[in-house]
């Protein structure tokens, strides 16, 4: 992984010898090869920012988008000082990184044929490769909390109740 790890967590080099060198910025990659790269907690605010947001989900049942809306309005910045969206706050609540785990082996490619993304079943998946920000407790929560959002039922079914939500409030949204 060259990119960013992602929100709250940081890449650090360790040298063969188990001290740590220094921490990989964006495109940023190792140049000695006996070290190698782990995934480390990053800035405590954005580690906050994390809990936080486990936290609204699943102890307060605030939905992702009331999330957003309530970090922005706080000046708490996303990845890259980006904005929270919804879809950036279930990134957060779904990604297992968050968990310790890592996936990887996720595509591949050459510079003459350019990116392939792999099949699921042959994604390379490390349990506990790294120290996780969210407790596994939490984190299976989150997820149950996400399945039982889902909108269940047919188009049929699920008809009247848009209409009456649009009705109700003069448009819909996602």
């Amino acid at each position: 992984q060259h990119g960013p790890p992602g929100f709250g967590l940081r890449r650090l080099v360790v040298g063969h010898d188990g001290r740590p060198r220094g921490v990989l910025e964006a495109g940023q990659r190792k140049s000695v090869r006996e070290d190698h790269v782990v995934l480390v907690p990053g800035p405590a605010a954005e580690v906050a920012t994390i809990h936080r947001i486990f936290r609204h989900f699943v102890g307060e049942r605030i939905s992702p988008a009331s999330i957003a809306r309530l970090l922005n309005a706080e000046g708490v910045p996303a990845e890259s000082g980006a904005p929270w969206t919804r879809a950036r706050i279930h990134t957060v609540l779904t990604n297992r990184k968050y968990l310790g785990d890592l996936r990887y082996k996720l595509s591949r490619g050459t510079l003459d044929r350019g990116r392939v993304v792999l099949k699921r079943e042959l994604w390379l998946h490390r349990p506990d490769s790294h120290a996780p920000i969210v407790e596994r407790e939490q984190f299976d929560r989150a997820q149950e909390v996400c399945l039982a959002r889902k909108a269940r039922g047919t188009k049929a079914e699920l008809r009247p109740a848009l209409r009456r939500l649009f009705l109700e409030h003069g448009a819909l949204t996602t």
